[in-house]
């Protein structure tokens, strides 16, 4: 953990950077995984999201390849993510967009690296 009275800002400001890119860089992986994988998009599970309904905002995603129907997105974030699969795309409100979903029983609940259940498994 860092502290603060203990690195000069200097200091501080190259750390904080270095994370920053860290991640940034994590992420832009885990998006070329989803791609190689098949996955159409990725939204982060946030006010966009009403987990009860099962219903996603399209306002915000970390990447969107024109997802249809049928199509499988990435909810969360790079180290802790489940894949869902689009069941309707619903227009609201001028030109709001929300996809309707659906658990995936083909995908784990997962990190890095993606791992697709095998048939049969349970």
């Amino acid at each position: 953990m860092l502290l603060f009275d203990k690195c000069s800002n200097v200091e501080f400001t190259r750390l904080w950077k270095d994370g920053f890119i860290s991640e940034a860089r994590k992420e832009k992986i885990w998006v070329e995984i989803l791609r190689a994988n098949g996955i159409k998009g990725a939204y982060r599970k946030d006010g966009h999201v009403n987990l009860k309904a099962k219903e996603i905002g399209v306002s915000f995603p970390i990447f969107n390849d024109w997802v249809d129907v049928g199509d499988n997105i990435a909810l969360g974030d790079w180290d802790h993510f489940e894949v869902v699969e689009i069941t309707e795309i619903i227009s609201k409100l001028f030109f709001l967009k929300y996809y309707k979903y659906k658990e995936n029983d083909d995908y784990y609940v997962i990190t890095i690296p993606i791992v697709k259940k095998a048939k049969g498994s349970i």
